[in-house]
């Protein structure tokens, strides 16, 4: 049996004019790409069944099965603050002069973007047409 962490239910009218080809083409030209070393967050389109790798829009019994995936890294916060007060006491205590945060905090973000782990999750939604 198949349990879903995320899923989502969208009901269609009977008139769209959305096939699962057209779909399934469409999700194909946005695939899920992991996070680089500078990017904080990555989504993209992956195939919904893992027995149907090639198939990011899957259908059975007139539903559409697709599934969106993100990842995105995670910077514990206080390791973050500690090394910032590292550094801020750092920097006053070279150059004799009063450091305010903000003025290193970009350069620090850059620098955890590479150590940041990262976490992924993943979205999948049905749709289904109304039979109403």
């Amino acid at each position: 049996m198949l349990w879903f962490r995320n899923l989502i239910f969208y009901r269609l009218s009977a008139e769209h004019t959305i096939n699962a080809q057209a779909l399934n083409d469409a999700l194909l030209q946005r695939p899920f790409v992991a996070c680089g070393a500078m990017d904080m967050e990555s989504c993209g389109w992956v195939a919904p069944a893992r027995h149907a790798l090639e198939e990011f829009a899957f259908t059975r019994q007139d539903a559409v099965l697709i599934a969106l995936k993100v990842e995105s890294k995670i910077l514990p916060a206080a390791a973050v603050k500690d090394e910032l007060d590292i550094r801020v006491q750092h920097i006053e205590a070279e150059e004799k002069r009063k450091c305010g945060r903000k003025e290193i905090k970009k350069t620090q973000r850059a620098h955890h973007r590479r150590a940041a782990s990262p976490c992924a999750h993943q979205k999948q939604h049905a749709t289904r047409p109304d039979r109403s």
